[in-house]
């Protein structure tokens, strides 16, 4: 029980609702042993405590490759006064 709880000492929970956009952990097309996130993706349901089922050709995945997928905020470039 001790080795666990000092495994688990820096682990979060994550949850996410459908719908949600999220980044998918998945192996490279080259290099199965090299790892990138693709996505966005939307969340469909959740099937499990940390499964998911994701739109990415509806596979499940597991919540520890899963992460949320934050949009960033579009900039105005024409009110910036450049001289």
């Amino acid at each position: 029980m001790l080795q666990q709880k000092y495994y688990n000492r820096k682990t979060k929970g994550r949850t996410f609702q459908a719908g949600d956009e999220v980044l998918i952990l998945l192996p490279t097309d080259s290099n199965k042993l090299l790892l990138q996130w693709k996505g966005p993706s939307k969340v469909l349901e959740k099937v499990r405590e940390n499964d998911y089922r994701i739109q990415l050709s509806t596979k499940m995945f597991h919540a520890n490759i899963i992460k949320k997928y934050w949009k960033r905020e579009e900039e105005d470039m024409s009110s910036n006064d450049v001289t």
